[in-house]
């Protein structure tokens, strides 16, 4: 059976007009790349302050099953109550936040508004996909940017 790589990325071909610009269109183009970038990173700096560490029990096995069995019934009860390990698991603000947030950066920003919508969608969809990654035990409880 082959084993999946960690991180899976499927690329897809995409028709693609370029069109012969002069370097101060190129330029332009440049710094609205680099500020929607900084956008989004901003954005999910400001979401990330809002985020809520909860703690939480689990039950994490430490011994197979088959091991389990061959043990004593006493070791066995033993494993089995220390099982239960706590968790912080984070929560992330409501939806209510993104409207805020979106009034906060428009004041700032000098391009099209529906950029600034999007750069919202891009930061919300980034953590809610980095809680998921991090919940089933693949990402780490550092920040995503």
């Amino acid at each position: 059976m082959k084993r999946k790589a960690q991180y899976d990325v499927r690329a897809y071909v995409t028709p693609l007009r370029c069109f012969a610009l002069n370097e101060m269109e190129r330029v332009e183009i440049v710094n609205l790349v680099s500020t929607y970038t900084g956008v989004v990173n901003d954005i999910i700096g400001a979401i990330w302050d809002r985020v809520l560490w909860i703690p939480r029990m689990e039950h994490r096995r430490i011994v197979s099953n088959e091991t389990l069995d061959k043990l004593p019934f006493k070791v066995r009860k033993l494993l089995e109550d220390r099982s239960w390990v706590q968790r912080i698991i984070p929560w992330l603000p409501s939806k209510k936040v993104l409207k805020t947030l979106r009034c906060q950066f428009i004041d700032h920003w000098f391009y099209s508004k529906h950029l600034v919508d999007g750069a919202l969608k891009d930061a919300w969809s980034i953590l809610t996909s980095w809680r998921s990654n991090y919940v089933s035990g693949v990402g780490s409880g550092v920040s995503p940017f």
